[in-house]
């Protein structure tokens, strides 16, 4: 399936009624891409009677989606990758540092133009660097930050237990209404604001 455009991301941190939404909204991030790897699981080759008998594939690879985001707000950031904030706002990372399980959702388009919604149930977000650069005469253009979200399956009772991912495109509300059911169960309202 190819898709066009990276419309907007929810998340939801585990135990949360609240979902941060990153939609391009001004001061509250955007989403340049997002690129999902390891949804298939490497296929390896059973022998038997000196021959290749039979290929194992079954189940999801190193599953892992790389999302670069533009401008996330603080509070969500910090939120999302475990970040220790005092009642000063000073943040903290160090030993005991420790992600939050996310539940997420991409929004995007299929090349006929239908809404396509891929969701990840219970993963933990990472980012490895933060860069500084010298400002020049040129006017500045602020590039996204690469976050790491690395999902892993469902263990909550339902048609979602044991799955990685789910997907849909089409046009149908209901359908995705369901399918936000499924990802953000204790949400408040799935429309909030980051």
């Amino acid at each position: 399936m190819d898709l066009v455009g990276a419309k907007r991301v929810r998340i939801q941190p585990a135990g949360s009624n609240e979902i941060f939404v990153i939609e391009g909204k001004e001061s509250e991030g955007g989403v340049i891409s997002a690129e999902i790897e390891g949804l298939s699981k490497e296929p390896s080759r059973v022998h038997a009677s000196n021959v290749a008998y039979y290929v194992s594939s079954k189940g999801t690879g190193e599953t892992s989606v790389t999302f670069t985001l533009l401008d996330i707000p603080g509070k969500v950031e910090d939120k999302i990758l475990g970040y220790k904030t005092d009642e000063s706002g000073i943040s903290f990372v160090g030993k005991d540092t420790d992600a939050p399980y996310c539940a997420v959702t991409l929004e995007s388009e299929d090349l006929s133009g239908e809404k396509a919604i891929l969701a990840f149930f219970k993963g933990k977000f990472s980012r490895d660097a933060i860069s500084a650069e010298t400002t020049t005469d040129e006017a500045p253009e602020p590039e996204g930050s690469e976050y790491t979200f690395t999902p892993v399956s469902d263990d909550r009772d339902g048609k979602s237990r044991g799955q990685v991912m789910a997907k849909y495109v089409g046009n149908d509300e209901e359908t995705f209404t369901e399918l936000e059911g499924l990802v953000f169960p204790n949400a408040d309202d799935t429309s909030g604001e980051a």
